[in-house]
């Protein structure tokens, strides 16, 4: 077994008398609990200051001043620094971004840049529009693109409101990807292409204007003299299923106390829309490895899955019945279940995707494992499996693993499902899954398995890859 981390507890020191120092409130990410030599802590009996009583614990709270990258144990050149880098990170490595890199420079740096200026300008929005608006989309007013800063003092009844808008935007001041419409008052439909060419000439005869996208073309003529040629990548709205890879299921070396089932997945959908030709990788996360009980091989937590910059957590192992260290349920999108009595994982985040595992339960002198956490819900009883969420295409997904005891197993197999608690071998965890479907026939490309049904067309990823809008 790996050698254990050692917890580092930070030392404030007010002068050299070693007065107690007062600290003032500070900011960490919450990054889970992690594994460290056994320590004890001592309190009062039952409030009785004649007797102690020691409890020991092989888990530690990790606070940091950086994120975890998902997947990962401790920070790594990918985390992000709230200190803007100020500080040599005490485990893993010192990132090289900080969230003011990540969220805020770019903005900051269109803000201050000399060619930009903050503009107050009228509108009317209608209200569908009103609510489908977000800061920092792009819009165009008197022939020029900019973010969309604030909307304010909007009218309900007519659409009046007032607007604050950053820019214009330059080629040589942010890159941005165009898509998308919007329609506003002082402008009859904005088309936001990702490239534009625009010819004008002068002459005699009828005016022929031309727009080409990757999938029509059409040619509209009119009485006047001026030529104009459009191209316009078109957009189009995408559903997506994430689902991160399932915890394996424990091992048991014991018929008195049994393993703990693997976690599901984390499960995340939702909707949005894509520019056609605009290529997105995915990533998608291993199911866990279960428990075995010769030679000794741990159960594993599952691997994250991610799409379009969104990461579906990994499950939590199952609970091994082999050492104290190893009992306890692994966090993550969902937990998983402890093996005999010892504590569950947790469903970690943020965003919270999953539920928690099932500590174990005794009957007749035996202890059970405890169910893996699924994303729908909690196991419904100690040991039995938790069922998976219903998605969009009609099939249910990340499931949680059942712990080893009067129930028989569930399979992990299924995407995204916790492996179940075993007695010498644990069962595996499913791994991660991206589903994409969008109306109508086929537009993208990539996938293991594409299909067309009830007006949408599927594109299955059980594999790593890209997709093609």
């Amino acid at each position: 077994m790996a050698q254990k981390q050692k917890i580092y507890i930070p030392t404030y020191i007010s002068s050299i008398d070693y007065k107690p120092a007062r600290v003032l409130p500070h900011v960490y990410f919450w990054n889970g609990l992690r594994e460290t030599d056994a320590f004890y802590i001592q309190s009062y009996a039952n409030g009785n200051i004649n007797s102690i009583t020691a409890s020991a614990f092989d888990t530690f709270p990790y606070f940091d001043n950086y994120n975890v990258v998902a997947g990962q144990t401790f920070p790594s050149t990918g985390s992000l620094s709230l200190l803007f880098n100020n500080e040599v990170a005490q485990y893993g490595t010192t990132p090289n971004n900080s969230l003011y890199s990540e969220y805020w420079s770019s903005y900051v740096n269109l803000l201050y840049n000399p060619r930009t200026r903050l503009i107050d300008c009228t509108a009317i929005i209608p209200l569908a529009d009103y609510f489908k608006m977000e800061l920092n989309d792009i819009v165009e007013w008197r022939g020029n693109y900019y973010h969309l800063r604030a909307i304010n003092d909007y009218n309900l009844s007519n659409g009046e409101c007032s607007l604050q808008l950053l820019g214009p935007i330059i080629t040589d001041t942010i890159s941005y990807i165009f898509g998308g419409t919007c329609t506003f008052g002082f402008s009859s439909q904005v088309y936001i292409p990702s490239s534009t060419t625009t010819t004008t000439t002068t002459a005699s005869g009828p005016t022929t204007s031309t727009t080409t996208t990757t999938s029509t073309s059409t040619t509209t003529t009119t009485a006047a003299g001026t030529t104009t040629t459009t191209t316009l990548s078109p957009t189009y709205t995408i559903d997506y299923l994430i689902v991160g890879g399932g915890g394996g299921g424990g091992y048991s070396n014991s018929t008195s106390t049994r393993a703990g089932g693997g976690g599901a997945g984390a499960y995340v959908s939702g909707s949005t829309s894509i520019s056609a030709s605009v290529t997105f990788p995915i990533v998608i996360g291993a199911g866990g490895a279960g428990g075995i009980l010769s030679p000794t091989a741990h159960s594993a937590n599952g691997s994250s899955t991610t799409f379009n910059s969104i990461t579906a957590l990994y499950g939590g192992r199952g609970g091994d019945n082999s050492t104290i260290s190893w009992t306890f349920g692994g966090n993550g999108g969902s937990g998983g279940g402890a093996a005999g009595a010892s504590s569950p994982g947790v469903a970690v985040g943020p965003p919270f995707y999953g539920f928690d595992g099932r500590a174990g339960g005794s009957q007749g002198g035996l202890y059970y494992g405890g169910g893996g956490g699924s994303a729908f819900q909690t196991p419904p009883n100690i040991y039995s499996s938790a069922a998976g969420k219903l998605w969009l295409d009609g099939s249910y997904y990340a499931a949680g693993g059942a712990g080893r005891g009067c129930y028989p197993p569930s399979p992990g197999g299924a995407y995204g499902n916790g492996g179940a608690g075993g007695d010498a071998t644990g069962t595996a965890g499913g791994s991660g899954v991206v589903i994409i479907r969008y109306a109508g026939s086929q537009r993208g490309s990539g996938g293991n398995t594409i299909y067309t049904s009830g007006g949408y067309t599927y594109h299955i990823f059980s594999t790593s890859g890209t997709f093609t809008a």
